[in-house]
């Protein structure tokens, strides 16, 4: 998931809840940070990507994974099946349950 800062407009990867990174001075020390932060050393609130609260970016993720969901379900309900046989090519939205066999009669 693709977030820009609502703060600076620098577009940030969501990768998780939190940030596991190397400290500054690379001896093996592991530093965890939020995970909800924007990756801009100069931002001013990079806090929740810039967001007011964590919870307008908790709407603000539940609604662009809802649409990315909703998108995908509708993708795969307007696709269908095409028979593998060249001489068959017979398109169909159903699933055979007897395996890999044609659903084609005949």
């Amino acid at each position: 998931l693709i977030i820009t800062c609502q703060s600076c407009a620098t577009e940030n990867e969501a990768k998780g809840v939190f940030n596991a990174h190397m400290g500054p001075d690379s001896k093996g020390d592991w530093s965890v940070t939020s995970g909800f932060r924007c990756m801009n050393t100069s931002c001013e609130k990079p806090d929740n990507y810039g967001y007011t609260t964590h919870e307008e970016l908790y709407v603000f993720m539940a609604n662009t994974y809802d649409k990315a969901f909703r998108k995908y379900v509708t993708q795969y309900y307007t696709s269908g099946f095409e028979c593998d046989d060249p001489s068959c090519k017979l398109r169909t939205h159903q699933v055979s349950v007897a395996g890999n066999s044609c659903l084609a009669r005949g």
